[in-house]
């Protein structure tokens, strides 16, 4: 085969040219021009092949975009839950402090209300 009569493209893909691939293989022009359509049409699939991959490239830059957000919203969301944990704990220790106050207040007023009368009692005989 003669060199002038095809090359190679970029994409390692061999290119007849026309007059000269006819005359260098001796094809008819049936022949090549059934090439050539099985050609175009190979190129259209892979055309069509490149659009859906730049498509799915394209969905997947995106759910990667919202993962990151969503990875960001539950990092707040768990510092917020932390900050909420540790008030509710401090709530907690609060509430059993002030019953226990309570508790010791009024077990200091019962003893009074119970001690008072016996001393007057007490007093008076």
């Amino acid at each position: 085969m003669d060199n002038t009569a095809y090359e190679v493209n970029a994409a390692n893909v061999l290119v007849l040219r026309d007059a000269e691939a006819k005359a260098a293989v001796g094809l008819p022009d049936s022949i090549t021009t059934t090439g050539r359509r099985m050609l175009e049409l190979v190129q259209q699939v892979m055309s069509a092949i490149k659009v859906r991959e730049e498509k799915a490239e394209a969905i997947a830059a995106k759910a990667l975009e919202q993962l990151k957000v969503m990875r960001e919203h539950n990092r707040a969301l768990e510092v917020r839950v932390t900050h909420a944990e540790a008030q509710a704990r401090a709530a907690e220790l609060l509430v059993r402090r002030l019953h226990a106050e309570l508790e010791n207040q009024l077990s200091a007023l019962e003893a009074d209300v119970f001690v008072q009368p016996l001393g007057e009692t007490a007093k008076a005989a």
